[in-house]
């Protein structure tokens, strides 16, 4: 570090960028860090805040300052909580990040942040996490007893309990990260306006009636042109998504028609499955111990009366006895059987 504080660690080649470069590199940078969700602190727009996560210390964000020689010098980081990380110093200055150490003018800033944001995200979380199982173990100590068992069972609980506050500290670190960088900030629309200042009341009448000069000046604003690069950034974006969908829409159409033959398939296998199910209840109710017992007994009741119409037919005179005796046995053949079926099924 030099004399002034900033770090000494850039090339010649920085050295010999002209002013309209780093002016480009600049713009470059600050386009950055609004896609990344930071937010300006000023108008001149040379410092940035984002937050970065709720700790049990406060809240903690990130505040980037650019120095006047950026991007020939590295920007100051310093995170608004003191953290314990390789990183930070004790004072919460970013101090020992190895890309920010061997900063160059070219170097992308966005994503030394993003690099520095999500380690500081995962830190802070651990920290509520293990401040909150801290207190946990406190309260439980309190009540356990002295028995071996019982306190290997409490630091069993514990582990799982911090293990698993650990795993959701981290899905909830992964998805408010790709937030922060689904993000595209708006710039600060300005209050005053100095390239007005050097005009004469002369040049300031004849704003009023040219249009083309009064659009010049306005498109020389530093927040007029990062919201232009931000829109066109998000048009390029917007086509690649629409692009990327047509070429998608073809295995899209193949998917859906697919979807649609197994809903047939399934509406199918629902209907004959139906249509088992109502021939199984018929099936059942024809054949259940109730029905099959009615049925054997109005057999075994008919089978009667036949044995007595031929036992009367014999006694009138009307039936010979070899026809009668054929008959007349096998009739009651029939008739123990049906009654044999009968004491079963009951």
């Amino acid at each position: 570090m030099n004399f002034f504080g900033f770090r000494s660690s850039h090339t010649s080649r920085d050295q010999v960028l002209s002013t309209n470069e780093l002016d480009t590199l600049r713009r470059r940078q600050i386009r950055g860090l609004l896609r990344l969700g930071c937010r300006p602190l000023n108008k001149q727009q040379n410092s940035f805040i984002v937050h970065v996560a709720d700790t049990a210390r406060g809240r903690l964000d990130l505040i980037i300052t650019l120095p006047p020689q950026f991007p020939a010098h590295p920007p100051i980081v310093q995170a608004t909580v003191p953290l314990k990380h390789q990183w930070l110093s004790a004072s919460g200055a970013v101090t020992s990040h190895p890309r920010l150490d061997q900063w160059i003018a070219h170097s992308d800033l966005s994503t030394i942040i993003s690099e520095i944001h999500g380690d500081l995200r995962c830190a802070g979380s651990n920290e509520v996490v293990n401040s909150t199982v801290d207190s946990g173990m406190g309260s439980a100590m309190a009540t356990v007893d002295f028995h071996l068992k019982d306190s290997r069972s409490v630091d069993d609980s514990v582990s799982l309990h911090s293990e698993s506050g650990e795993v959701n500290a981290t899905q909830l670190n992964t998805s408010s990260c790709a937030e922060h960088t689904r993000h595209v900030q708006m710039p600060c629309i300005p209050t005053d306006f100095p390239q007005l200042d050097s005009l004469s009341w002369s040049e300031l009448e004849r704003l009023t009636s040219d249009d083309e000069a009064l659009s010049n000046i306005v498109g020389e604003l530093v927040p007029v042109q990062n919201f232009r690069y931000a829109r066109e950034e998000i048009m390029e974006a917007n086509i690649k998504a629409a692009k990327h969908s047509l070429e998608n829409e073809t295995r899209m159409k193949l998917l859906q028609a697919k979807i649609r033959h197994s809903r047939r398939d399934i509406s199918l296998s629902q209907k004959r499955f139906s249509d088992k199910c109502s021939r199984q209840r018929e099936v059942y109710s024809c054949n259940n111990p109730d029905t099959l017992l009615n049925r054997v007994s109005n057999s075994m009741k008919e089978s009667e009366m036949g044995s007595d119409q031929l036992a009367q037919l014999f006694v009138d005179g009307n039936l010979p006895v070899h026809d009668f005796l054929s008959q007349y046995l096998l009739i009651r053949k029939e008739y123990q059987i049906l009654n044999l079926k009968c004491k079963l099924l009951k």
